[in-house]
């Protein structure tokens, strides 16, 4: 038992991207070149309808992972990027991001066809 772990610890990735950083990962990886904001309003409506703080949507919270990184954890994937890859690589996914037979009617129309 280690009594330096014990209590609250951060659970995040050791990088930090904005979330336009981390939405142009996204749509880099499901090769869509576009990708429109969602506005204040919507994103309420959305934390509200699957029973979230709004708060949690629409404020910057920063946690880092200090406690883990001074406690010498190794985080498999340090980028999103890297995450990203490998999800598309992932044996028994053909894509994660490209399975257009799984995708919502508009994600169809939006995204391209697998390659």
């Amino acid at each position: 038992r280690d009594s330096f772990m014990e209590g609250m610890v951060n659970l995040t990735a050791p990088e930090f991207p904005t979330n336009r950083e981390m939405m142009g990962c996204f749509r880099e990886a499901a090769d869509m070149p576009l990708g429109l904001s969602a506005t204040a309003w919507l994103l309420k409506l959305g934390a509200y309808c699957v029973g979230l703080n709004p708060e949690l949507v629409t404020k910057s919270h920063w946690a880092v992972p200090l406690r883990l990184r001074e406690a010498g954890f190794r985080w498999r994937y340090g980028k999103i990027t890297e995450a990203l890859e490998d999800l598309e690589n992932r044996k028994g996914l053909t894509g994660f991001f490209r399975e257009t037979e799984r995708r919502s009617a508009g994600a169809r129309a939006w995204l391209p066809a697998m390659r």
